[in-house]
Formats: structure tokens, sequence, C-alpha cells
């Protein structure tokens, strides 16, 4: 505990100088710029100022507010409305880059204002622009997207290419945060096509850091990697300080993204000196949560912990929802790893509320799933079944709201083609008038026209309500099933809970009315009992996680021979300690590695070797080996007998099925055994079969496949 503190008090400390450090090399740059404003006055002294703050306000933003505030007061004597529309959209990114999204979008607004009086369209794009930034960085993307293309129109007027290129990367990036990356990809390309004309470098490079992203989503690592890599190069070599921060932290995230931490720490940690130079607390508070991630996947998460607890607080001083949210939930974890389950429960509760009053679904979805597992930990599985649920409800009305949105978004094309088609016709129109055409001439065509218009309003209205019918069936059939699997899962409980419930009925009331002989005994009994029930809810529960697609596997590559001669060597004592005789042939070639959860296969096999105990006879042989071949690892444990009717092999994974046999309920077991294992394999991708052992018993063969 004295050496977290110590830690907490260190970090304080490099923050306050490095603080410190900043504000003095601040003030030897205003000075620096303070002597070129010498000897001049009105009009000219104010474009010096205005182009002092665009070049200080993304990389030096109290700079830039400095001469921001000496640029107004000169524009009080000399007013100017494009110079005092271009000094607010200046000053707007400043209060970007520091957190303050209200105040950037407070001064945007005014640039606009300013920009409408005189008509200039390349001022109001640069406002709308900034307040479309502004609304993206509060993580309200729709009020944002509507602002981008605001700036694109006026771009388009202006006829400014530039311009025009900066609003078409921005509509991107919009797109690529709401998943619809086929619309990102084409803005992107779009961008890039005319940066590549008007020959500009800078601009280039920022649509090839965004194509990474893009690439990287769409699974395409190698195109991902070549777009990262010479935006790197080309930021590197230039004076865009933040755009150089911004694609050290898209690398760190990258190469953490593909398991490679040691190539992720340099760029990470260069992004965060970077970032805590400019100021940006926002992307710096994103930088140290992405840290803090690598660091818990290198195992090191007293450290994580420390990281992410400074991400959080940055998070909170730029008042970014989207970041608090993330992080939260990372913390969460990183408690949860030390097994400090009630911070880690505060805090999932807390990234919980914060995703409602966000109204982020997905989020909120995560939150409950973590909720759930920390629950199950603490041994109330109850509260960790209910809040599954909640995630399964949550998950439920994500869905209703992707077909809303789809809906919409097909709408809202639909519009646009008409409208498309109405100034296409509109051109036509003039186009005859001005070549005047004859009149017969000109009323067929409008006639064709309209035909076509009326003709592509009907199809498109046809299928439009044939999809939205298709999605409406679609949606019945998910209802359905999933009530029909509730009442199921309802039925089953009721099921196998009713016998031992009775038991426990009559047992209490034979000791209410003093019917017992042997009172220790029947308390033991109860126990027992007891403890059957709780074993049947934890199964319950564990079906119910792989039902909603909540079972979690922490997969990594591992050598199959160690881990299986280890297990073997520990089931080996088990079976003959219980009298039965241990048999095991494992022929795998040397340094065989495969992909799996070692904890959850290691829980499958165990389960395997326990039921053929419980269902041979002594004594009795239980066996285990394993092989490779071309596609897959096999594993292979079967006992001797009794064996499984043939027509019962294929049912002996479903839940709650038990042979009328000698493996029968006599021998205690919930019946979900065999289900569970199914369940963690299907996981894997992998298969689990059932058939006659050459012992005269069962045999159980599971293939997990060599590559995943």
């Amino acid at each position: 505990m004295a050496h977290r503190n110590m830690q907490k008090y260190l970090l304080l400390l490099i923050a306050l100088l490095l603080s410190l450090s900043l504000h003095a090399a601040d003030e030897k740059e205003i000075s620096t710029y303070e002597k070129e404003l010498s000897g001049l006055s009105g009009r000219d002294l104010i474009i010096k100022i205005k182009d002092i703050t665009t070049k200080t306000r993304l990389s030096k933003p109290d700079v830039a507010i400095h001469f921001f505030n000496k640029g107004i007061e000169q524009l009080e004597e000399s007013p100017d409305d494009k110079l005092k529309s271009m000094l607010y959209s200046n000053v707007a990114w400043a209060y970007i880059i520091k957190g303050e999204m209200d105040k950037a979008i407070e001064l945007s607004n005014i640039a606009l204002k300013a920009a409408k009086t005189i008509n200039d369209h390349k001022r109001m794009s640069s406002a709308e622009t900034a307040i479309g930034s502004a609304y993206y960085y509060k993580g309200d993307t729709t009020t944002a997207l509507i602002h981008y293309k605001r700036s694109l129109n006026h771009s388009e007027q202006a006829n400014d290419l530039q311009n025009v290129a900066k609003s078409l990367h921005n509509i991107a990036a919009i797109h690529l945060a709401l998943t619809e990356h086929q619309e990102a990809l084409k803005y992107f390309l779009k961008s890039r096509e005319i940066n590549l004309k008007l020959n500009k470098p800078s601009a280039i490079a920022s649509s090839e850091m965004n194509l990474g992203e893009l690439y990287q989503t769409l699974g395409n690592i190698e195109k991902s990697e070549a777009y990262f890599i010479s935006a790197y190069n080309f930021f590197k070599t230039s004076d865009n300080k933040w755009s150089f921060a911004k694609i050290n932290s898209l690398l760190g995230l990258f190469y953490s993204r593909q398991n490679q931490y040691n190539k992720a720490i340099p760029y990470t940690n260069a992004a965060i000196q970077l970032f805590t130079e400019i100021g940006d607390k926002v992307q710096l508070a994103d930088t140290y949560r992405a840290k803090g991630f690598i660091l818990s996947n290198l195992e090191e998460t007293n450290q994580s912990i420390d990281v992410f607890e400074k991400a959080l607080s940055l998070a909170y001083e730029a008042k970014s929802d989207i970041v608090i949210r993330t992080v939260t939930l990372n913390l969460s974890k990183a408690y949860l790893k030390l097994e400090k389950y009630d911070r880690a429960l505060e805090l999932a509760q807390q990234a919980t509320q914060k995703a409602q009053s966000t109204g982020n679904k997905p989020d909120e979805r995560a939150a409950e799933k973590l909720l759930s597992k920390i629950y199950s930990l603490l041994g109330d599985h109850w509260t960790a079944f209910e809040h599954l649920q909640r995630a399964d409800t949550l998950a439920e009305e994500i869905s209703k709201h992707s077909i809303k949105e789809t809906n919409e978004r097909m709408e809202r094309r639909f519009q646009t083609a008409q409208k498309e088609k109405k100034i296409e016709l509109l051109t036509k129109d003039n186009q005859l008038k001005a070549a005047l055409v004859d009149r017969k001439t000109y009323e067929r065509n409008a006639w064709i026209a309209g035909l076509a218009l009326l003709v592509f309003i009907a199809f498109f209205f046809v299928y439009r309500q044939t999809q939205k019918r298709r999605l409406e069936n679609e949606r019945a059939e998910m209802m359905a099933e999933l009530v029909e699997r509730k009442n199921q899962l309802l039925a089953d409980v009721s099921h196998e809970l009713r016998t031992p419930l009775t038991v426990l009925q009559l047992k209490v009331e034979a000791l209410q009315h003093n019917l017992v002989k042997d009172v220790n005994a029947s308390y033991d009994s109860l126990m027992t009992k007891i403890g059957d029930i709780n074993k049947l809810i934890s199964d319950i529960y564990a079906l119910a996680q792989s039902d909603i697609g909540a079972l979690e596997l922490n997969r990594a590559t591992n050598d199959c021979e160690q881990y299986l001669q280890e297990w073997a060597d520990e089931l080996c004592d088990a079976v003959e300690a219980k009298g039965f005789q241990w048999q095991q042939n494992i022929e795998l070639p040397t340094n065989t590695n495969v992909s799996f959860d070692e904890n959850k296969i290691k829980q499958v096999i165990s389960n395997l070797v326990d039921n053929s105990m419980a269902y041979t006879d002594l004594p009795g042989t239980i066996a285990l080996s394993s092989s490779i071949n071309e596609q897959s690892w096999q594993i292979v444990i079967e006992d001797s007998a009794p064996g499984v009717k043939d027509e019962d092999l294929p049912r002996i994974f479903e839940r709650l099925f038990r042979v009328e046999s000698s493996r029968s309920r006599a021998t205690g077991g919930s019946g979900l055994g065999l289900s569970i294992c199914k369940s963690i394999i299907d996981a894997h991708e992998g298969t689990i079969t059932s058939s006659t052992s050459q012992l005269g018993g069962l045999a159980i063969t599971i293939s997990l496949p060599l590559k995943s």
C-alpha cells in the first residue's frame, strides 16, 4: 500500500514539474511573438495576431487564447467581420484541445454569425467545422455530422477544394465512428483524391492516418499498417505536433491489438509526452487508457491501475463521457484481476450509471456483463443471473435500435435520391429552355422523366416495404426463439429443483416434529442437498452465459503436450485413488501449439473424467489419449462398462438428459455437465462427440482446430 501511495505522489510531483516547465515555455513563446507585434497597428496588427492564433491553436492553445484576447481588443477599435470570424474559429479550436467543448461551441457560433454577416462561405465552412468537431468530442456524432455536412456545402459554394477535402474527411470520420465502414471508405478516398490533385502532403497524410484506422477495423492489417507508417514518416518531419502525437497514439493502439506490446509501448509513450506538451486532455486521457490496456495485458496489473486512474482523472477534467465510460470499465477489470471485488464492483456500477446517463447501450451492456461476472465470483449467482438477463435485454434493445436506424438510413437515402432527381430534372429543363428546344419535344421528355421518377418511387417503395417486412419477420422469429429458450430454461429449473426441495421439506418437517433419531446426520444430509441445489444453480448460470454469448475465453497459444501431460498426472492420482485403472497414450509432436483457454479445457477434461468415475463399475478402466491430425488436436476420454445404448449416444449432450440404464440419477449430478462441456468446446470452434468405447463403456472425442 505504501508503495502504491509513493507511486501516486511521484506522479503528482512529475505532473506539477511538467506543468511549471510548460507554463515557462508558453511565457517564452508569448514573449517572442510580442516582439513580432511591436510597431504594428490597426488591421495589420489584427492580421498578425490571426496568423499567430492559426499557428498555435493546436500545439499551444494557451498561447493562442492569450493573443486572441489581444485581437478582440483591437477589433473593437478596427471592426472587421472576416478577421473576427477567423479569430473566433481559431480560439474555438484552442478550447477544443483544452477539452472545454461548450466554450468552443459558443465561440464557433460567434465566428459563424460574423461570417454570415458578410456572406463568406469559406469562413462559414471553417466555423461549422469547429462546431462539428466540438460536438464530435462531446460524443454527439449525430449533431457533429449535421455541421460537417453544412461545412461541405459552404466549401462547395465557395469553390474551395481544400476545405471540400477537409469536410469530406470529417464526414468520413463520423461514418467510421458510426461503424458505417463502406460510407467512411467512400468519403476518405474522395478526400484523398482531391488532396492528391491539390498536392497537399499534410492533408494526404491525415487521410492515410484515417484510412489506416478504417482498414484495421475491416481486418486488412497489411494495408492498415502501410497507411499508418506512411503517415508517421510524414508527420515525423513536419511541424504539426498534434498530428504526430495522434499517429503515435494510433500506432500504439494498432500494435497492441496485434499483441505486439513491445512495439506498442514506445509509440504510446511518445504520444503521451506530445499530448502533454500540447495540453490536449481528451487525447491524453485516451492515450493513458491505451497504455493501461497494454500494461494489463503484460500482467503488470498494479501499474495498469495507476495509469487507468490517471486517465480517469484527465477524462473527468476534459468532461469526455466517451473516455470516462471506457476507462471506468477498464479500471474495474483491472481491480477484478487483483481480486479486489468491492472496488471492481463499485467501478462497474459507476460505468453502468455513466452509460445510462449518456444513453450508450453497448457500454451499458458491457458493464452489466462485468457486474454479472463480479457477482458470480462473489458467490451471488442469482444477482449475477439478473445482470446477465439485463445484458440480454439490452442486446435486444440494441438490435431493435439498429433495425430502426437501418430503416431511417434507407429513408434518408430515398429522400436524397428524390432531391438529386429533382435537381437533375431542373437542370435538364433549364438546358432545354436555353437551347430553345421544340415545345413538344420538351413536354415529351418531361413526361418521360416524370414517369421514370414515378416508376423509381414505386419501385423503391415496394423494395422498402419488402425489406421492412423481412426485418420484422426476422425480429419476430428472434423473439419467438428467445421466449422458447426462456420457457425451456424455466421448465428445466422447475423440474430439477422440485425433487431436492421436496426432500428438504420432508427432512425439515421431520426435525420440527422430533421424528429424527440422529439430528446431526440429518443436518449433514440437509447441507448435502443444499450443496446439490447450489451446484445445479451454478450449472444453469454457466449455460445461461453460453446462451446469450457471455461465455468469456482467455485464449492463448499453448504447448499441447506440456499442459495435457500435467493434467494427466493430476487425473491419474484421482482415478487410482477411487480404485480404477488409469491408461494414457499421448502422442503429440514436440512444440505443438494450439490457441485455447487452458482453464476451460482443463475443466472439460476434468468433468469428463469425473463423469467416467461416477458411472463406471469398479474395478474399471479409464483411459486418456491424444493425437494431432492435419487440421485438429484430438483428445479422447473413454471408460469400461457399463456403456450407453446407440440410440442414446446423440442425446447425451442435451440438457438434463439421463440414460435409463445404470448410468442414472442414482449416481447424482445435475444432468448438465456434458452440456456445459459442449458449450465450452463450441466456443473454441471445436467439436465434441460420443461413441461406444472399445473398453466396453463410453468414449468422448474432443477436436480443437489447430488454427483459430
